[in-house]
């Protein structure tokens, strides 16, 4: 099982709020964004969407229209893949329109094999 290893970091927070969190590569988006409303304590009240650059992964919504790629269709290795260097932004609770200024940056910083019997040392 291949493994990432994501640093999550609160955009415009002083002190500085971060988690580190492994999951597996190939998860997908939707239970992601479970695992880091866990990681941050948060209860899943607020919308959400993955973005990078100008392109948007969220959950469809029929009253707004969205361009935003489902995220039930979508893995972490396909936005690591199209991100390649430029950050992952995962934005909760929209306020407004939603960017990477008041977001959460992800950053990809390692993906290590793990034996399938293997625990991780982090969530």
């Amino acid at each position: 099982m291949t493994i990432a290893r994501l640093k999550i970091t609160l955009e415009a927070i002083e002190p500085v709020v971060s988690r580190t969190l492994e999951v597996p590569v190939d998860i997908r988006l939707e239970r992601l964004h479970l695992v880091i409303q866990a990681a941050m304590g948060w209860e899943n009240y607020h919308l959400y969407e993955f973005m990078v650059g100008e392109i948007r992964w969220g959950l469809p919504d029929p009253d707004f229209g969205t361009d935003a790629l489902p995220v039930a269709k979508s893995s972490l290795a396909g936005v690591a893949s199209t991100a390649g260097t430029a950050p992952i932004c995962y934005i909760y609770d929209f306020g407004g329109r939603p960017s990477c200024d008041a977001s959460h940056t992800m950053s990809l910083s390692t993906r290590t094999n793990i034996e399938p019997r293997l625990r991780s040392d982090a969530l």
